[in-house]
């Protein structure tokens, strides 16, 4: 087995004040840590999963890849709500994770920014090709990253880091299932409510949506009751998150851990679009960035 030299401490230059000690590494920070880049040579970021329904394998990143891609984008995130940025100069060398799976950025308070719109906009920009280039190397992304950086690329008017932040792709497996029925049953109040409205008119691009190809999705579409009835999907968001959810209800536990993984490779931006317009409705307003 390969054994890799444990990397040296990082040094800075300055130490933060009491605003920016929770995101710059301090001087005084002690204990075994790594930057993100030396955490992507060091491991193996996805596994390759043959996932329930399907005949073909996915590429999914592990839960520790996750782990440290969210929180290095937390991080960013949480200097943006400070008022500052970076102006897109950083790497993965420049985020510093420690052994709890903190994770700070190497920078001293001199080499920050003020924040505004465009530098926010470098800022991401720099991080999606920093994880596309620095962390995967060039190499296909696994699929549930692929949604998750196209909306980072495309700047931070776009969407709210507080979903970014807990992003249902980014979750761990039943965490993310767990997500998923609870969003369907605030979907579902909302339909007789003056609210859904706006809430179906932003997912109306699902509209027409096309059969699955999971078999287990399909096999739920197919389905008779006992009098030879099927059941009625309308060909709209609704009818699709019906099908998902009357899916979901008949698979075992071992199933269920890639359930959203499963809706993901038949229909990659349903369940991440549904989290965004739930929240930029106002309907979880729980999730929130921890700016510390």
């Amino acid at each position: 087995m390969l054994k890799f030299p444990t990397p040296d401490p990082p040094r800075v230059p300055s130490l933060p004040t009491g605003l920016y000690h929770s995101i710059l590494v301090c001087e005084s920070a002690s204990g075994w840590s790594e930057s993100l880049y030396d955490h992507a040579l060091r491991f193996k970021l996805h596994h390759n999963t043959l996932l329930p329904g399907f005949t073909t394998e996915s590429k999914l990143s592990k839960i520790s890849t996750k782990v440290a891609v969210g929180g290095s984008y937390s991080k960013l995130a949480g200097l943006h709500g400070k008022g500052k940025s970076l102006g897109g100069n950083f790497s993965s060398r420049n985020f510093i994770i420690y052994k709890d799976d903190s994770i700070k950025l190497l920078f001293s308070e001199d080499q920050l920014v003020d924040y505004s719109d465009a530098e926010g906009d470098k800022d991401y920009a720099s991080f999606v090709k920093m994880i596309t280039d620095e962390v995967f190397h060039k190499q296909p992304l696994p699929v549930d990253m692929i949604e998750w950086l196209r909306v980072i690329s495309q700047g931070v008017a776009v969407c709210s880091p507080n979903i970014l932040a807990h992003h249902i792709y980014l979750m761990e497996p039943f965490q993310a299932y767990g997500t998923f029925v609870v969003m369907y049953q605030l979907f579902s109040s909302i339909e007789s409510t003056k609210g859904w409205s706006a809430l179906s008119a932003s997912l109306s691009h699902f509209d027409g949506w096309s059969l699955p190809r999971c078999k287990m999705l399909l096999k739920t579409y197919y389905y008779l009751d006992k009098n030879g009835n099927c059941v009625f999907y309308e060909y709209d968001v609704r009818g699709l998150l019906r099908l998902i959810w009357n899916s979901s209800k008949y698979q075992s536990r071992r199933d269920l851990q890639f359930f959203v993984q499963m809706v993901m490779k038949d229909y990659l931006r349903l369940l991440c679009d549904l989290q965004r317009a739930l929240y930029d409705g106002g309907y979880l307003s729980h999730l929130q960035l921890n700016y510390r």
